[in-house]
């Protein structure tokens, strides 16, 4: 318990265009447990209640009418609060609120959500209800200011007995670390240290004190790695599948059960593919199955043969319902004794060598301390050390990268954290080693092909689900984006940002040098390297400088989107003949000359501390750290030289400004097909890829294509779901097309008939952010006064997981969603009986990239960018029909469906649906007909070609 006088607060707000109105407001005054008072109040606002709102306090317009004046309530307010600390959730908003109001309130405030993320990580959500329901503490309560003040209290009083569990070495600690720091929660730090020392002098019991912070960190138990025994056992794939049929041992352990025979037959093929050889592409549609029919035959192979199989994912989502369903499920199944383990790259693994440096370093920015205060009190509770667990701001992200896991820094014979088994690196290896299956995602699959197969344990079979994302993922890892901020965060750490003289590796290294030698002459000429060291910083900083400044006023040039925004200026052969782009190329010769004259200053001072007969803990950290500095700047000068100086017809190259106004210089690799075929599939025994979407009007041929797997073995499973009596797809036929006048009132006015028709259970994707947001504030007010709640992805500050379980809740819910909407979304039953398609997602043909490989066909258009649209398309479409009782409408806003000839494209990739063309007015009644079973008056029918 703090011992101080708290007011914990809570308001309701009502959000109009002319802004946002209080309506509630609640406090309640208290002590620990006691509570010493309360504080309620409604208040009259100018506009009128919302349907949103008063669905979730409800509240009534009469309720408000009853209310009083704004003043007199903030009046009260200030004076109840008095001098006392404020306590609640996400309380700057609260504070925000009640300052544009007229209140202003400096008082010290207790954030819950903050306090929950630092003492609770790893939560899915860290909304108030959420974190009450983690601690144990309140109920389902009504969405009220008094309530959610007293539950705010609760959660707060939970909270700080969980800090109060932490040992005193801990608390000292974080009260060190925070001394500097503006941080309010500081203070219940200092409180409950203060407390226990007070505590523990008053019982005469000396609490244990003065141990290391990584002291009890203990090693998990070791399992034997997985070899083959130099025999094969084949899979029977007709027995697998049987086990999968009604009846079957596996069929009887699953809940909610259902005979899926298009899941038998990928289940036959995968375990084909895995004893022959083979790569195959499966192709399996929704409602599948598809990982269980992966997944057992997998699981059983690598048991029976001692073979590890790696299992590559594209979502954070599908990593998760493997790991804690489906594994499970087959492992309870079948008794099989199958060890599963999930590996990430390096850098989401905490380093324990060089977080305790950063630990013992005095000069720590704010964020270094936050994010050192943080990951203190996260490893009392974390076992697998991976930043995922973690909820960082973009200042400890920032600092994250002096504590993570690095190739060049991590020395297992030297770490003393790698011979304990406590290095969270080393402990997911080894849980990799001695694992049957892997699951990674496709990023780490393709860094481990990027640096030679360095990453993963050895594995010679592979199975990649989502595998339509498979090109993205490994165009992103063959790229690379450096920006001025990171060159200078580089140069910062080798010597002192303004000065060149200050603390930094190049003194640090020199220190260790100088230290260990007792010859005056040797000496010397390491103090002479260190200011030459020095001096190349500030050329190479100040040449970076002119360099970013030329290709910035570059790109402003040749920006066609004229200035202001974010900018994209990809660098042709034409481009390159520009004059001022001969001036970037001369000043890059001369800084990169200056950025090699630093790499072997680097260079020495790595052989100098690498020589010496004995280091301490401190100095091979200081040599990894160099190690690590010495890999960068040479991908650096690698990178701005493939940029500038040295053009290729296989890398795509160009300038960016971002919504920050920074600029990026970017590469990425102009065709990753080979490096597919040559490096990843090519080696392996066997590699199976699958997803609910490879097919192009038909075919594999498009995907073939892209990943340079032309000899690869196909398969094509229909979906379980009765399409043709369950899915209606309907095409406006006077919608204007996109771009046209009237386009976007046309899709207002389209969602806004569904919507009203189905009393929302619709979901409406868009390609474009701003396009979505203007639909978001044209139909507000008019779904509102139809009593139907509006999500926008980033628009009304909700989560992505929160606007799906507010739009799974049953509510009137309509949802305007982008990009990752488009897939991995699943929505059973009515509360999506409408999906709406806004536009055709083609990629934007100004991207670089599209632009480039577009360039590589004779015909772009219909041989790359439409089957990749009708690819994102038919993710789109799968949204819509989750389970054989589902039933729903997708209707279509882009007129070029029907006016081009490419439209018909679109609608043969779809299942056999109901098709129908009709007036943009009868949208909304075609969509209720069809969702209450009358098939009369739904418009004209259209065929599909078969």
């Amino acid at each position: 318990m703090i011992d101080l006088p708290l007011v914990s607060l809570d308001l309701e707000i009502l959000d109009t265009d002319a802004g946002s109105e209080i309506i509630e407001v609640g406090a309640v005054k208290f002590r620990g447990a006691e509570t010493l008072d309360t504080f309620s109040a409604l208040v009259r606002p100018k506009g009128a209640l919302t349907f949103k709102v008063g669905n979730l306090t409800g509240l009534t317009a009469r309720d408000l009418a009853n209310g009083e004046s704004l003043r007199p309530v903030l009046e009260r307010l200030s004076r109840f609060i008095g001098g006392a600390t404020i306590v609640g959730q996400s309380i700057g908003i609260d504070l925000e609120n009640l300052k544009k109001a007229g209140l202003d309130l400096a008082n010290r405030r207790f954030d819950t959500f903050e306090l929950a993320v630092l003492l609770r990580p790893g939560l899915k959500a860290y909304d108030l209800g959420s974190i009450a329901r983690d601690l144990g503490v309140g109920g389902d309560i009504p969405h009220r200011a008094l309530a959610d003040a007293e539950l705010a209290r609760a959660v707060f009083n939970a909270l700080v007995e969980k800090v109060g569990e932490h040992s005193l070495e801990t608390l000292s600690q974080v009260v060190r670390l925070a001394t500097t720091l503006d941080w309010p929660l500081k203070t219940v730090f200092e409180l409950v240290h203060q407390q226990r020392v007070r505590r523990m002098i008053e019982s005469r019991q000396v609490e244990t004190f003065g141990g290391g912070p990584l002291d009890d960190l203990k090693p998990p138990a070791a399992s034997e790695p997985v070899e083959p025994d130099g025999r094969f056992v084949a899979l029977n794939p007709k027995s697998l599948a049987s086990s999968m049929a009604p009846g079957g041992e596996v069929a009887r352990s699953l809940r909610g059960y259902e005979d899926r025979p298009a899941q038998r037959r990928m289940l036959q093929a995968v375990a084909t593919a895995l004893n022959d050889g083979d790569t195959l592409l499966v192709e399996a549609g929704t409602g599948t199955g598809k990982s269980l029919a992966y997944l057992l035959p997998a699981l059983r192979f690598a048991v029976e043969n001692g073979m590890r199989v790696v299992v590559s994912t594209n979502t954070i989502n599908l990593q998760d319902q493997l790991l804690d369903k489906d594994v499970p499920d087959l492992l309870h199944a079948t008794g099989l004794p199958a060890r599963v383990s999930v590996l990430k790259g390096r850098g989401n693994y905490l380093c324990l060598r060089r977080w305790l440096t950063l630990f013992k370093t005095d000069d720590l920015s704010p964020g270094e301390r936050m994010l050192l205060i943080r990951t203190l009190i996260w490893l009392t509770r974390t076992t697998s050390g991976d930043r995922a667990e973690l909820r960082l701001t973009p200042e400890e992200d920032e600092a994250w990268s002096k504590v993570a896991a690095a190739a060049e820094v991590c020395s297992p014979l030297r770490c003393p954290y790698h011979r304990e088994g406590t290095c969270f690196v080393a402990r997911a290896r080894r849980a990799a080693d001695s694992a049957h299956v892997v699951i990674v995602n496709h990023s780490l699959l393709l860094s481990d092909v990027v640096t030679g197969n360095q990453v993963l344990p050895e594995y010679r079979h592979l199975i990649v689900d989502e595998a339509h994302h498979l090109e993205d993922e490994a165009t992103a890892q063959l790229s690379r984006r450096v920006t001025a901020r990171e060159v200078a965060r580089r140069l910062g750490e080798l010597a002192d940002a303004v000065t060149s003289e200050g603390p930094g590796l190049l003194n640090e290294a020199t220190g260790a040098l100088v230290h260990a030698t007792p010859d005056d002459a040797k000496k010397e000429e390491h103090w002479r390297r260190l200011d030459r060291g020095r001096q190349q910083v500030v050329r190479v900083r100040s040449g970076m400088d002119r360099l970013f400044g030329m290709l910035s006023t570059f790109t402003r040039e040749q920006n066609r989107r004229g200035e202001g925004g974010p900018a994209t200026v990809r660098l042709t052969r034409a481009l390159r003949s520009h004059p001022l782009w001969s001036e970037i190329d001369i000043l890059w010769g001369e800084v990169g000359r200056d950025m090699l004259d630093l790499q072997k200053t680097v260079a020495e001072l790595i052989a100098g501390l690498d020589a010496l007969s004995s280091r301490d803990e401190v100095q091979d950290t200081t040599l990894g750290e160099l190690t690590a500095q010495g890999t960068a700047w040479e991908e650096t000068r690698l990178h701005f030289t493939k940029v500038i100086a040295e053009s290729s017809d296989n890398v795509i190259a160009w300038l960016t400004f971002g919504q920050t106004d920074e600029l990026g210089v970017n590469a990425a690799p102009l065709d990753i097909g080979p490096t597919i075929r040559e490096q990843l599939v090519g080696p392996l025994a066997a590699a199976v890829l699958t997803s609910a979407t490879l097919t192009s009007e038909g075919n594999f041929r498009y995907v073939k294509d892209r990943l340079s797997l032309q000899d690869a073995e196909e398969l094509t499973v229909g979906s379980p779901f009765n399409y043709a009596t369950s899915t209606l797809v309907y095409l406006p036929t006077n919608a204007p097309e996109p771009n046209q006048q009237g386009y976007q009132r046309a899709v207002e006015q389209i969602v806004l008939a569904a919507a009203t028709e189905l009393k929302g259970r619709t979901m409406v994707l868009f390609t474009s952010h701003s396009q979505l947001r203007a639909t978001y504030m044209g139909l507000r007010d008019a779904l509102d006064a139809r009593k139907i709640i509006l999500l926008g992805q980033r628009v009304d500050g909700s989560s992505r997981a929160r606007l799906l379980e507010t739009f799974k809740s049953g509510r009137p819910c309509v949802l305007l969603g982008t990009s990752s909407f488009w897939e991995g979304v699943d929505v059973v039953g009515e509360a999506l009986s409408c999906l709406i398609i806004a536009r055709l997602p083609f990629a934007p043909p100004t991207d670089p990239i599209v632009e480039a490989r577009s360039e590589q066909f004779d015909d772009p258009f219909n041989q790359y960018s439409l089957p990749q649209a009708i690819l994102k398309f038919r993710q789109g479409f799968g949204r819509l029909i989750r389970s054989k009782t589902d039933r729903g409408i997708m209707i279509v806003l882009d007129s070029r469906l029907r006016t081009r000839r490419y439209g018909r494209s679109f609608l043969d990739s779809l299942p056999s649906c109901e098709m129908r063309v009709g007036p943009s007015n009868d949208a909304g009644r075609v969509a209720g007909a069809w969702m209450r079973g009358e098939r009369d008056h739904l418009g004209m029918a259209i065929s599909l070609r078969r």
